[in-house]
């Protein structure tokens, strides 16, 4: 003979109980949701470490530590719980297609985004560019009034919050340039964010180079690679702007020696005038035309310009801002 209890008792009443209790229930997992923070990113399902907490959720027939859920208000058709914590342990329930042990306790927004980090970096902690991701959607959709109040929030130095940020928040061609977002590491974030400052086309030029060859490469490879392309561009932009004045400064130079000893062979005269005539190199910077200064204290890596014909004091600019327009002679 059979029993129908769900007739005799009240089961919604005793779910209740349980919720009011804090004692775990027994729920399908399709009516539970990721949570709108969710901070993992999808590969992080791909790993031998989500295999195996899987493999041990199956043997084990259910997962032992609880996940926490929140209601839905309303619910979202069969769904009717979002995720606080557990996001692994409740993909490798309904991966496996059976139910999953959860608490659940009414929290607002802020304090689910609290425990949710809290419980992620005490479990299979999140890589520097998950925890910026996480960080960086919580700061954009208002959740925390400002990176230090997030900080106080979770107990964590804001710098390394920073770093984090830095890190999702890289250009797509550099993040694509590793193997996985989850290589690149928090001492990244500093040199990577000053080589795409000091010379953005190059970085990302051999980032797509790097992402074409398979990105194959350890992280400590990759950074390698994108901080010496910023460098190495850089010291070329200069060393050929450099070049360049020199080499015009030279050639014109040389003519003038050419014509001065023309000079003396067609009278003293002529040789006077030639010996005072004087060089201007004339350049372009920014859309401003300067003359280079060659009666000047030289300074490492700049060049010495003013506004031509004037007699103000030189400013000196990187070699890389300088464009040479012409060369002329004055008397």
């Amino acid at each position: 003979m059979s029993i129908d209890l769900s007739a005799s008792l009240d089961l919604g009443a005793l779910d209740a109980q349980a919720v009011a209790t804090g004692e775990p229930l027994k729920l399908d997992p399709k009516t539970i949701r990721p949570s709108r923070w969710v901070n993992r990113a999808d590969d992080s399902f791909q790993s031998e470490a989500f295999a195996s907490l899987k493999d041990e959720i199956a043997d084990a027939g259910g997962n032992v530590q609880p996940i926490k859920i929140r209601p839905l208000t309303p619910p979202e058709g069969e769904v009717q719980y979002e995720i606080v914590f557990g996001h692994r342990r409740h993909r490798a329930c309904l991966e496996l297609g059976i139910d999953i042990s959860a608490v659940v306790e009414e929290v607002g927004d802020q304090q689910l985004w609290a425990q949710m980090e809290r419980e992620n970096r005490a479990r299979e902690p999140l890589s520097a560019y998950e925890q910026g991701r996480m960080y960086q959607r919580a700061l954009e959709e208002g959740l925390f009034p400002s990176l230090q109040a997030l900080a106080r929030a979770i107990g964590r130095d804001p710098g390394d919050i920073s770093k984090a940020i830095t890190i999702a928040t890289l250009p797509t061609e550099v993040v694509n340039a590793f193997s996985s977002p989850g290589d690149i590491r928090f001492r990244d974030a500093s040199p990577l964010r000053a080589a795409i400052k000091e010379n953005p086309s190059a970085v990302l030029e051999t980032a797509r180079e790097l992402a074409a060859n398979g990105n194959a490469q350890p992280a400590a490879e990759v950074v390698k690679q994108l901080t010496t392309a910023a460098v190495g561009r850089s010291n070329n932009d200069r060393a050929d702007a450099e070049g360049d004045v020199t080499e015009v400064t030279k050639g014109a130079a040389n003519s003038a020696v050419g014509r001065s000893n023309k000079a003396k062979g067609e009278g003293a005269q002529a040789k006077s005038k030639a010996a005072s005539i004087q060089l201007r190199v004339v350049v372009e910077v920014g859309a401003e035309l300067m003359e280079v200064v060659t009666d000047c204290k030289l300074r490492k890596d700049r060049i010495p310009v003013r506004p031509v014909g004037s007699k103000d004091q030189p400013q000196y600019v990187q070699p890389a801002k300088v464009r040479i327009v012409r060369v002329e002679a004055t008397a």
